[in-house]
């Protein structure tokens, strides 16, 4: 019995060698940052820069009156103007919204005829897009919010889109820019975490 054990050892373990290679090698979309990893301290306008850089980028975001009197059949809404730098064309993306009052409190946006209680952040998808590469979107549409938010300032971020080739893509920063606006009274003096390798990413091998 022990002469049995003792060749089956050595075969198991090469099995299980064998595995966990063909595991590691296998392929799959790229890793998110890792948690824990290295990070740098950036501050509002820091931030706002790499946020620039992506592939999907809000390039302004604001509180629109309609109407100062028929409100309900032109209601206040949220806008925001996003250019498409994936190089392909986008079909469908998703936009969050902060807003802040006068004395930069942080508002509960609720939607407009939602019955719902507001949001601190509110995420708006854009559905049935044909935005060539290069091109913005979002001037023609808007969020409809109800009249008591008291809107006085208005932040935005892409969080991610699909395009017409297939691709999806996620913002890495969306979780930063949480931690930056959502339910705080804003300054621009507010600084926040992000993963190094999101600052400044390891150039492509040659």
């Amino acid at each position: 019995m022990f002469r049995l054990l003792s060749k089956l050892l050595p075969l198991t373990l090469a099995l299980c060698l064998v595995l966990a290679s063909c595991h590691s090698a296998g392929t799959g979309p790229a890793p998110s940052p890792s948690p824990g990893g290295p990070t740098q301290t950036l501050d509002a306008a820091q931030f706002d820069s790499l946020l620039d850089q992506q592939p999907l980028s809000v390039e302004s975001a604001s509180y629109v009156v309609q109407d100062q009197q028929y409100k309900a059949l032109f209601p206040d809404m949220l806008q925001a103007t996003v250019r498409n730098g994936t190089g392909e064309t986008v079909t469908k993306a998703v936009v969050a919204f902060a807003a802040w009052d006068i004395n930069g409190n942080p508002v509960a946006i609720e939607a407009k005829y939602d019955f719902i209680r507001g949001f601190y952040i509110r995420e708006v998808t854009f559905q049935d897009l044909a935005v060539p590469a290069g091109e913005t979107f979002g001037e023609r549409y808007g969020f409809k919010i109800e009249e008591s938010c008291r809107v006085a300032r208005v932040k935005a971020i892409a969080v991610g889109c699909e395009t017409s080739g297939g691709t999806t893509w996620t913002n890495p920063c969306y979780e930063a820019w949480l931690q930056l606006y959502e339910g705080v009274g804003f300054s621009e003096h507010r600084t926040v975490e992000v993963p190094l390798e999101l600052v400044s990413p390891s150039p492509s091998p040659t």
